[in-house]
């Protein structure tokens, strides 16, 4: 969404790990978490192009080139029927996901919100 010619987040999305996924790579983890975003949000952003921002800079061209990580190409093979692209910002440049990843319990997630 765009507001005052600044991007916003639309909606946040979040999942347990199961027990064999604790032991993924941070790149991984990382892909395990836009590729599971897609899926939960496949409804709204199926035949529409979307842009992905991650914090993750080996991740900002994992569409654009054959991985040589085996889940990830698998995620990305699965993810093909969508139109977007994944666009690496840092993590200080990207306070949204930035604060969300280090929140502990709902009323820090609800005190941080209104700040921003």
């Amino acid at each position: 969404m765009v507001r005052d010619n600044e991007k916003l987040p639309v909606a946040f999305f979040s999942k347990q790990l199961r027990v064999a996924q604790v032991k993924y790579s941070a790149q991984e983890l990382e892909g395990l978490g836009i590729y599971e975003t897609i899926r939960h949000f496949a409804y709204f952003l199926y035949d529409r192009k979307f842009t992905v921002v991650t914090d993750h800079k080996g991740l900002a061209n994992m569409t654009k080139k054959k991985q040589e990580n085996r889940r990830i190409y698998n995620w990305c093979l699965k993810l093909s029927m969508y139109d977007f692209v994944v666009v690496y910002r840092a993590g200080e440049d990207n306070i949204v996901a930035d604060d969300l990843s280090r929140c502990h319990g709902e009323t820090d997630v609800k005190d941080r919100a209104t700040q921003l």
